[in-house]
């Protein structure tokens, strides 16, 4: 019986006039009826509101008391009559109540359970009691952490060296330790101190509430999405910054069920540095300007190798940075590419939309004739006019010297790459383009022409194995009004500046 239990069975004692004896040992008690022939003793666990009854019967001389030892106690059914028995008055029942209350850590404790504690003991219960089966839900039971009542947590080795599995030593020097507190329901907290404290010894309480934790943990993981690392390669194109929020990244990942990590890594970030790309030794100080950081990104990549964590990569930057990013990156981690929208000004892909149909983007100009060189351009975003290549590649393209393989799509717009399908599928095709010009052609040389949303040009570039690749001329276009010019080289080992001068300049890339 609990304590309101226990306090509405001695009133109706009370009522009968019938007497009662407490059989008691330290903390454990039992009651039995002493008219009945045989006596069965009940398990109680008095507290406040029985004292009160107990202290009338008591005064009535209805009450009577007999000391045994514990382990007596736990085996005991019937009331024994060779147990010697006195009265017990008014004062002796304050005092046994009062002094069980202290031993079982419910009043009058040395060392009050502090709130870090009491918090950490419910984050690693999960709000539920870690008894062993139970796991009842006691978030609306309110937890007390003051010296008066400390509901429902529940010490291993008791805070008193008197109390359930106390020690003389241990119980002051674990009475705050979250290790040894267990958040339990009434019943249970009850059953283990008060009414089967031998069946619950300190090794059964402290397994239980291992695999309790333990179950939490794989719960948590299991609600859990996979973590992201966030790539940015953002460049202020045209004068306009390149300015987003952590909480944009964090709003695309969470569509994708991802979780964002704690940092965010912007890489080959450029900003306030001029963007005249119509000079002709742009690239060449571009890559002298941005080594270290090139560097940086080939470092980063082997350490996210290391970890094996996804990358988010979040692409705004010239498209011969794209390819050269994605090169490095590869695939040898998981990789997610998001592409920004403009018009909506937003990371997020559009699930409202639906994904492009097989066969949007298709390939064009494939051969099987071997050529040492091969132009590739893929025209998502605008087609391109022939007058618009180099002059040395429209006079080989016309003389048919060099095929002209073209990745393309019937309508191309800005936002062709509005789900990540679209991109799944664009990569598809990548694939086989790349596949065809080097395993088949044989090319020495691809020349590369990118008209396609970001993403697009990232994913290209994974597509180029590391010390596995022909060398890819990378195009870049300063405005509407020039022409395609050389920008960078990429090969197996290393990126350049295409000038065929003395000012080209070779960032290592391994």
């Amino acid at each position: 019986m609990n304590d309101q239990e226990f306090a509405g069975w001695l009133k109706k004692r009370l009522r009968a006039k019938e007497a009662i004896r407490i059989v008691r040992a330290n903390w454990a008690c039992k009651v039995a009826v002493v008219a009945e022939d045989e006596p069965a003793l009940i398990e109680a666990d008095p507290e406040k509101r029985s004292l009160t009854q107990l202290k009338k019967l008591a005064k009535a001389g209805l009450l009577q008391q007999a000391e045994v030892d514990h382990q007596v106690l736990e085996k005991s059914t019937e009331f024994d009559t060779s147990w010697e028995t006195k009265d017990f008055d008014e004062a002796d029942v304050n005092s046994f109540i009062q002094r069980r209350l202290k031993t079982l850590g419910k009043s009058g404790r040395g060392k009050v359970i502090s709130q870090n504690t009491a918090w950490k003991v419910w984050a690693d219960a999960g709000g539920c009691c870690m008894y062993e089966g139970c796991a009842k839900d006691l978030s609306k039971v309110h937890l007390h952490t003051k010296a008066a009542k400390i509901s429902y947590l529940a010490h291993v080795v008791a805070s008193s060296a008197n109390g359930p599995r106390g020690d003389e030593i241990r119980s002051e020097l674990l009475s705050d330790d979250p290790e040894n507190i267990m958040l339990m329901c009434d019943e249970h907290h009850r059953l283990i101190d008060s009414f089967a404290s031998q069946a619950h010894p300190e090794e059964r309480l402290l397994e239980m509430r291992r695999n309790h934790v333990e179950k939490m943990k794989t719960l948590r993981k299991a609600m859990a999405y996979p973590t992201a690392q966030v790539v940015t390669l953002f460049a202020d194109l045209g004068g306009v910054p390149t300015r987003f929020r952590e909480t944009d990244y964090q709003e695309a990942l969470l569509k994708e069920k991802l979780a964002m990590a704690p940092r965010v890594e912007y890489l080959i970030r450029r900003k306030d540095q001029r963007d005249d790309r119509s000079g002709s030794s742009f690239w060449s100080c571009y890559l002298h300007e941005h080594e270290n950081d090139i560097r940086q990104l080939v470092r980063f990549v082997k350490d996210m190798h290391k970890e094996e964590h996804t990358l988010a990569i979040f692409p705004l930057h010239h498209i011969p940075t794209l390819v050269l990013a994605g090169r490095i990156i590869g695939e040898a981690s998981p990789v997610e590419v998001f592409q920004y929208d403009r018009h909506c000004d937003t990371w997020c892909w559009h699930h409202d939309v639906p994904a492009h149909p097989q066969g949007t983007f298709s390939i064009n100009g494939m051969t099987q004739e071997s050529a040492e060189e091969v132009l590739l351009t893929i025209e998502l975003t605008a087609s391109i006019n022939e007058n618009s290549l180099p002059e040395t590649l429209r006079e080989e393209i016309r003389a048919k010297k060099m095929p002209w393989i073209r990745i393309q799509t019937e309508n191309p717009h800005q936002n062709i790459i509005r789900r990540a399908e679209d991109l799944q599928q664009f990569r598809f095709e990548c694939r086989r383009a790349i596949n065809h010009i080097q395993d088949e052609l044989r090319a020495e040389k691809i020349h590369l022409i990118v008209v396609s949303p970001a993403s697009t040009a990232f994913v290209m570039g994974q597509m180029l194995q590391a010390g596995n690749h022909p060398p890819y001329v990378v195009y870049d276009r300063a405005n509407q009004q020039t022409a395609f010019s050389q920008a960078l080289i990429i090969d197996g080992q290393n990126v350049s500046s295409a000038e065929e001068s003395t000012s080209r300049y070779v960032v290592n890339i391994r």
